[in-house]
């Protein structure tokens, strides 16, 4: 599916990767801002993924339209923080 997608070498590696591991547990971070009234992008939540023998992965819808994507992180503290300032942004309009 990755393939017929055109989906990057590196990102079907990296995906496959995901994949193969075994969850022990997941958790959904949702954003709530106060910075505007209306929010202007897309809601969107920070996953993350406690995988065995991995470590925890993040994970975060950015982008708008047709051109929306997940980034994936390292879950630990620079990554949750940036999916967490990723979604606040996108609820910013920034």
């Amino acid at each position: 599916m990755l393939k017929a997608a055109k989906t990057p070498a590196g990102a079907q590696a990296a995906i496959a990767e995901i994949a193969g591991c075994t969850t022990h547990a997941l958790a959904t971070v949702t954003v709530s801002t106060s910075d505007v009234d209306v929010s202007r992008g897309e809601p969107g939540a920070l996953a993350l993924a406690f995988m065995r023998g991995r470590g925890i992965i993040a994970s975060y819808p950015s982008g708008s339209g047709m051109f929306k994507r997940i980034t994936f992180k390292s879950g630990n503290i620079d990554g949750i923080k940036n999916g967490i300032d990723a979604l606040s942004n996108a609820f910013r309009g920034a």
